[in-house]
């Protein structure tokens, strides 16, 4: 059984109309809804189904297009949420956007002892970043690690080092860069393409 807290997700950028389908059915799986205390969305399954299908549930699909930037969603976007979701995770649309290269961010509320969580991928990335943050969406950095940088420069200091060799900055500056998240650029708008432009 797995602990369940709220989490949303925006998917943005410039989908193939091949790939609608799929997003739709992920999205209906999903089981989530379209603001806070909505019930589910429940868009039109196009699966085997007439060409006017697939239009319908694209149009119902397009009614989640969020239209004003608020708290850190981006103009444009799609934007679900689930008050339950299971480890705070929106997996079946998550999987789908990795595997077909569209890109999300996804944000969950801290629960229990669990962090707030952001999970970015973007199109074109080979793999998703997740990283924990506070309350305000800010990631958070592992004390351990800082600490032992911060020791290292102490004993440099101590031992008479006047200032850190190109090496030791180096290697900090690295250690450091890989504890925060990976940057990645703003969503783009939500556009339906014809095809993958080359």
């Amino acid at each position: 059984m797995s602990d369940r807290y709220p989490s949303e997700i925006e998917i943005g950028g410039k989908v193939p109309r091949s790939k609608m389908e799929g997003l739709i059915q992920a999205i209906n799986c999903q089981e989530c809804s379209g603001d806070w205390g909505d019930k589910y969305i429940s868009l039109p399954n196009p699966e085997d189904e007439p060409p006017e299908v697939l239009a319908a549930a694209i149009q119902e699909l397009l009614k989640f297009v969020t239209s004003e930037n608020g708290k850190g969603i981006a103009k444009n976007t799609l934007w679900f949420c689930d008050e339950e979701a299971s480890w705070g995770e929106l997996t079946e649309i998550e999987e789908y956007c990795v595997e077909n290269d569209i890109g999300f961010r996804r944000r969950s509320s801290s629960y229990g002892e669990y962090s707030s969580e952001i999970k970015e991928f973007r199109s074109g990335m080979k793999v998703y970043d997740v990283y924990n943050t506070d309350t305000e969406g800010h990631p958070i950095i592992n004390g351990t690690f800082v600490k032992a940088l911060v020791e290292k420069a102490e004993a440099l200091l101590k031992e008479g080092a006047t200032q850190l060799t190109l090496t030791d900055l180096q290697k900090a500056t690295e250690t450091v860069r890989h504890l925060l998240p990976v940057e990645v650029a703003e969503l783009e708008p939500f556009e339906i393409i014809e095809e993958l432009e080359s």
